[in-house]
Formats: C-alpha cells, sequence, structure tokens
C-alpha cells in the first residue's frame, strides 16, 4: 500500500527530509530557512539539554549553532500526520548522539510554524531499568532531600 503523493504523511516527510538535509551539511541557515518568518522550535531537553523555546528564523538557526551538532536530530521519520484547515500535523521519531526522540511539528503551507523535540526513555541509557531509574548509590534512603 502506498500513500498517495499528497497525503500529509508524504508531505511532512519530505519537509523532514529537507530539515535532515540541511543539518546533515552542518548549515544551520538553510535549516532555519525551512520555518516560517513567525515560527517557534520549543526543545524540551533532546537538544539544549534544558527547556528552551527558539522564535523565528534567526532564533531557530542561533539555538542549532548554540549546541553542539551531535545534538542536531537526524534519522527524521514520520509516524502519523493530519492536516486540518490547510495545517499539517505530523509526529515525527529523531535520535541524536545522546538520546531518542518524538515530537510533532505543525505545518501551514510550505514553511514550518513549530516544531517540538522531546527526550524519550532510551533502553541502553545509563541508569534506568525497566521503566524506572535507579536511585543513586550514594543517596541514603532515609535523607528527604535525595534527588
Amino acid at each position: 500500500m502506498t500513500m498517495a503523493e499528497n497525503s500529509p504523511e508524504v508531505q511532512a516527510q519530505a519537509w523532514l527530509a529537507k530539515l535532515q538535509q540541511a543539518l546533515a551539511a552542518g548549515d544551520s541557515t538553510a535549516a532555519a530557512q525551512l520555518f516560517g518568518e513567525e515560527s517557534y522550535w520549543r526543545d524540551l531537553t533532546s537538544l539544549t539539554w534544558n527547556l528552551h523555546t527558539a522564535e523565528g528564523r534567526d532564533g531557530i538557526q542561533s539555538m542549532l549553532l548554540g549546541i553542539d551538532a551531535g545534538a542536531w536530530p537526524r534519522n527524521l521519520q514520520v509516524t502519523s500526520a493530519s492536516e486540518a484547515d490547510g495545517v499539517i500535523e505530523a509526529w515525527y521519531t529523531f535520535e541524536n548522539n545522546a538520546m531518542q526522540g518524538k515530537g510533532p511539528p505543525s505545518r501551514p503551507a510550505r514553511a514550518a510554524h513549530w516544531v517540538r523535540t522531546t527526550a524519550q526513555p532510551w533502553s541502553r541509557r545509563t541508569g534506568w531499568t525497566g521503566g524506572r531509574r535507579r536511585s543513586s548509590p550514594w543517596a541514603s534512603r532515609s535523607s528527604p532531600t535525595c534527588w
């Protein structure tokens, strides 16, 4: 079964492919140009290791230049997409040197309006067992200030 050429999934994957191509080439300018004049990239700890919102093309380019290229997303793959009122919203997965992640970009017409990147648990990450984080070996169970 093939998707129609103009389906939301195909359009979203085509946009993500352009973003991936720009990022793989180390071209933050080309990556930022894929976004609209009024646009946002909300990173929830997967690229910046912080909660960060980059606003506009200049802000997105500055964010990308402010982090190591190893943190830039790669292997961007659409997992689902829909279209309503001319806006495509698609969930996608990605990875970088530190983790796997997912997010939804929203794209009216030809440029992205917003993108969110979110860190996801990675089974190979140190400190995670099953669905729970191991407690620190130096933390006292009786201490109320253990993190």
